[in-house]
């Protein structure tokens, strides 16, 4: 099978498609013949083993997994001896979570890991544009307590996963304003946040506004400043490693509390919730790119280069 490889950090130069043998089946595994997979800033970040703390996850002087890629749809083509949730033939949408893996033609799962059957009426590329995105943006809100009528701040709001907590905040029933570059300003409107700030010249120390939660996908803001924008019960939750936040949490447990940051976890409740959403309308998936697995360096780069509006896909079956 065909896999997209990387021996060492870099440029998107360092991605290579190479042969690679079919992987085999455990007892409790399917194989996935993977038609669409994602690009993500998460990707990005193991591929450049940048910033360092990637390297935690990717391996401090070269990457231990190979294969970059954490979503996937595609068809079952096989399955072990214990395999009763899945046959073969079925359309599946799915998540390797803090893993890697998905540029490649082929891969195994559990049966029991984060995988759905595909919906009918989303395609493999609109399946796996919504599947890092909304995982990510739903795992830190919910650690946060998202609940309706609160008032939420999203800091990089036309990224790929602020898109998602714009969507999924107001799905909650929450008032949602966001930070985010000018180019990309009608595009979170159209997801439907309440407000919006350009980051260029709405610095935060000049907003009066206070808010319930504040989520942070940038994690480049002043913990002093950001703490003058909550509420006296407010919550600040990131998606960037920062030391500072995490040093001071571990001396600090009321601090820690109320400025958190995490991992995020993903589950197959939490596709079936995405998916419920998309059937009922209030949900959509938002592509900005699809490129062929052949011009893989060419995603990354776009990535990289671009401001996305809405998320890239890389498909792997023509």
């Amino acid at each position: 099978m065909k896999a997209v490889r990387y021996h060492h950090f870099g440029s998107p130069k360092v991605l290579e498609i190479e042969e690679l043998p079919l992987p085999d089946i455990g007892e409790h595994q399917i194989l996935v013949e993977v038609y669409a997979t994602s690009v993500n800033s998460g990707d990005c970040h193991l591929r450049s083993g940048s910033p360092f703390m990637a390297r935690v996850f990717a391996g401090p002087f070269v990457p231990r997994q190979k294969i970059l890629g954490t979503t996937y749809s595609g068809k079952v083509v096989g399955i072990g001896a214990k395999v009763t949730s899945f046959k073969v033939g079925d359309l599946i949408l799915g998540s390797l979570g803090i893993h890697s893996g998905t540029y490649c033609e082929y891969i195994v799962v559990d049966q029991e890991s984060t995988v759905i059957k595909k919906p009918d009426f989303v395609t493999h590329e609109e399946g796996v544009s919504m599947i890092f995105g909304f995982l990510s943006a739903k795992y830190f809100l919910d650690k946060a307590q998202i609940t309706s009528g609160m008032k939420i701040l999203i800091i990089g709001a036309g990224g790929s996963v602020g898109s998602h907590a714009v969507q999924y905040g107001k799905n909650k029933g929450a008032e949602v304003h966001g930070i985010c570059h000018p180019e990309t300003m009608d595009f979170v409107y159209q997801l439907g946040a309440d407000k919006n700030y350009d980051y260029t010249v709405d610095k935060l120390e000049r907003i009066s506004q206070k808010y319930d939660i504040i989520f942070d996908t940038v994690g480049k803001e002043d913990i002093s400043i950001l703490s003058k924008l909550l509420t006296k019960e407010g919550k600040y939750i990131t998606t960037a490693a920062r030391l500072d936040l995490i040093i001071k949490g571990v001396f600090n447990k009321s601090f820690a509390k109320r400025f958190m940051f995490d991992v995020s976890k993903s589950t197959s409740a939490g596709l079936s919730e995405l998916m419920d959403m998309v059937e009922k309308g209030t949900y959509r998936p938002m592509i900005d790119s699809i490129f062929d697995m052949e011009d893989v360096v060419k995603a990354h780069y776009h990535f990289e280069g671009n401001r996305k509006k809405g998320a890239l896909v890389l498909k792997i079956k023509k």
